[in-house]
């Protein structure tokens, strides 16, 4: 189960779809997102819930967003990976002001983040993927802090 910012709503999974719920009254929404794997994020709106669509081998290779009440069908992709070796991931930095849309293999990733409160912006990519080089990423104030590991 994962809650947004202000818990008025919650989101649960078993499998797919993914179902909603307002924590308030209990209702659960007539939202079902279909073909979904991992945690989905919301942002800071309470209304908009960026999760990974997988393809027919259960890749995970885009990130799309919902908005509440909207049909999941027109959901907009965020990004779409091309590259069938590497795997799409979501997360929140620990400040919770960024989402973060990652992308990569066992020894190659790169990242872009977009701001919790503006889950339309584009997603700025951080640094580029380098083969046998990966990075993550944290967020203090104005900076975002990206350590490499090499392999090699």
């Amino acid at each position: 189960m994962i809650c947004s910012p202000f818990h008025p709503m919650m989101m649960a999974r078993s499998d797919s779809p993914y179902k909603i719920k307002r924590l308030s009254t209990g209702e659960i929404l007539a939202d079902r997102i279909e073909n979904t794997i991992g945690s989905p994020v919301w942002s800071q709106d309470n209304r908009t819930l960026l999760y990974l669509e997988v393809n027919d081998q259960w890749r995970p290779f885009q990130v799309r967003s919902h908005q509440l009440g909207a049909d999941p069908i027109n959901d907009p992709i965020l990004y779409e990976e091309e590259d069938n070796s590497f795997f799409v991931g979501l997360d929140r930095t620990r400040s919770r002001a960024y989402l973060l849309i990652s992308t990569g293999d066992h020894v190659t990733n790169e990242t872009r983040v977009l701001p919790a409160t503006d889950p339309s912006a584009a997603p700025a990519l951080i640094a580029p993927r380098e083969t046998e080089h990966e990075y993550h990423v944290a967020h203090a104030g104005d900076l975002y802090l990206y350590p490499y590991e090499r392999h090699a």
